[in-house]
């Protein structure tokens, strides 16, 4: 069995790779494509392996952010130039409209079963404001195999999308909900009981973009001042739109925020967890999230946004989703996250064990046997 991955982000998130990388240990022959716009990308999350190919290929050019069909068509041209489909057994597709559009036309042409997922962008932005390929989507969901939701909540938002009420049947009989899984390091060093549940400090991961929100955290954490004289915010990540507005807070409130970098070392992020009691990032948008999971996996309550990530992906109260538009809101919810820690609920190890990397490439494993009619 030869799988074609379909991923335009592969050189952009490192989800993937952990994804591939189980997949290749667990010998499934794999073909990685991604598609590029800067040559500085070409190579990036590639790893050692076995059975996996890698193609980067720079074919993507400024026009073709203006023409979908135009993308589509190339990078269809391209796949064709340089993988060898005779080899291929089925397709899996990240994204329901770029990636799944170039599987519905090299399953029409090939007849290589596929299957798609849906993501944040999926429908945050082709669903939203691009009317004119509603109709693409709809005839990716007719003729794949399985529909992948990453969470329970993309699941429901999707279903219940007005798009997809011509295919909504077909789209639940075919969904299947399969998370993001989490880093070994930190399914492996669990602290549940973690974290300074009686501080009131908060921290921060991610970039510093208009969509992770920073702004808005940091001008909640400086109105409960009043409230909350010792409150203390840390911020990890930087890069994004934003910096240079978010460090110019930093710099004027030095008693209340801590700028500490990007940090990629996990122990030493580990310990900047078990320091604080919340974490809090109020996306606008986020299809999963996986640095939330990292923060319940050491104890701490969370901050997430109503209708995005994680929302809906635990029965228990681990934290607060909020309106990440409506800074009150954030504020309010920073305050019970804060000063009421006995109203969430801690997880236990069991909850964890959906999110282990190699279960859910036996899962996608699994689905690819029932395409090619082969077992691995």
């Amino acid at each position: 069995m030869r799988v074609l991955h379909l991923c335009n982000d592969f050189a952009g998130s490192t989800v993937h790779a952990e994804l591939y990388r189980r997949l290749d240990a667990a010998g499934v022959e794999q073909v990685v494509y991604c598609p590029i716009r800067h040559p500085q990308l070409d190579g990036r999350n590639r790893f050692e392996s076995q059975h996996t190919e890698f193609i980067y290929s720079p074919i993507l050019k400024p026009l073709h952010r203006a023409s979908f069909h135009l993308k589509i068509k190339k990078i269809v041209e391209d796949v064709e130039s340089k993988v060898d489909l005779s080899t291929i057994d089925c397709i899996h597709a990240t994204t329901l409209f770029s990636d799944g559009a170039v599987a519905l036309r090299l399953h029409r042409k090939r007849g290589l079963p596929y299957i798609v997922a849906v993501r944040n962008t999926d429908i945050n932005v082709f669903m939203r404001y691009m009317p004119h390929l509603w109709g693409e989507h709809r005839q990716v969901v007719r003729e794949a195999h399985k529909v992948v939701f990453i969470s329970p909540n993309l699941q429901r938002r999707t279903l219940h999308h007005r798009t997809l009420k011509p295919v909504v049947q077909l789209l639940a009989g075919k969904g299947v909900v399969v998370p993001n899984g989490l880093n070994d390091f930190w399914l492996n060093n669990l602290r549940l009981e973690g974290g300074n549940g009686e501080n009131h400090s908060v921290v921060y991961v991610g970039k510093f973009d208009s969509n992770k929100n920073v702004e808005r955290l940091v001008n909640a954490v400086l109105k409960l001042r009043a409230d909350i004289p010792d409150i203390h915010l840390d911020l990890v990540g930087g890069d994004g739109e934003r910096e240079v507005a978010v460090l110019q807070l930093v710099q004027q409130n030095p008693d209340t925020i801590s700028y500490l970098g990007p940090i990629f070392d996990k122990p030493l992020l580990q310990s900047i967890y078990l320091k604080n009691s919340v974490f809090a990032m109020p996306s606008k948008k986020e299809t999963f999230g996986l640095v939330y999971l990292e923060a319940l996996s050491q104890g701490l309550r969370v901050m997430y946004t109503r209708g995005e990530g994680i929302d809906g992906l635990f029965d228990v109260m681990v934290g607060e989703a909020v309106n990440a538009f409506d800074e009150d809101d954030i504020t309010d919810a920073l305050r019970r996250l804060l000063l009421e820690p006995n109203r969430y609920q801690r997880l236990l190890p069991e909850d964890f064990a959906r999110f282990r990397w190699d279960d859910i490439a036996e899962v996608y494993a699994g689905m690819y046997g029932e395409m090619t009619g082969s077992e691995m």
